[in-house]
């Protein structure tokens, strides 16, 4: 049956695809802040749980508020593949958090979303993680791009702090 998930930050699908074979997909926000990495890999184990738990291999994107120092644990500990890494890591698709002024670069802009004052700084927060190749095979090297990284009106503004991710 089905069992309620309680305090875990995650909104979590089941995709059928075909008549014996589903996957997970869960759009997460992990626990923020450096310190708090020990929770998001508990978060991570209780998403892993749940894939387990149905036999189900699981997608995991969104805001996981992971720096590079948690790559390790994720990958290999935890078994996740991190999807950018395996569409070729290119820089143009690294950072998720953009809030660096490049008004001055050709086409530029500065992501205001916290105003003109913000610490100004680029990181990957956001990551889409497979877990799961030994139920299902991902066919052929996958994409990875940034979406709504670009201002949606001419003043400069932005979807989000954070810029979408999508992946075939």
């Amino acid at each position: 049956g089905e069992r309620a998930v309680t305090g875990l930050p995650a909104v979590i699908a089941e995709l059928e695809l075909g008549s014996r074979n589903s996957l997970l997909v869960a759009s997460v926000h992990l626990e923020p802040f450096e310190r708090g990495d020990r929770k998001r890999q508990s978060q991570m184990r209780s998403l892993l749980d749940i894939a387990d738990s149905k036999s189900s291999p699981i997608l995991i994107l969104g805001d996981t508020n992971m720096r590079d120092t948690e790559d390790e644990a994720m990958e290999d500990e935890l078994g996740l593949q991190d999807i950018w890494k395996l569409a070729g890591q290119r820089d143009e698709s690294r950072f998720t958090w953009d809030t660096m002024d490049h008004r001055n670069e050709i086409g530029g802009v500065f992501n205001r979303y916290y105003g003109s004052g913000t610490r100004q700084y680029q990181r990957r927060y956001d990551r889409m993680y497979f877990h799961g190749a030994d139920k299902a095979k991902m066919e052929g090297k996958p994409t990875f791009e940034l979406i709504a990284n670009h201002p949606m009106t001419s003043n400069l503004d932005f979807l989000s702090d954070h810029f979408g991710m999508t992946s075939r």
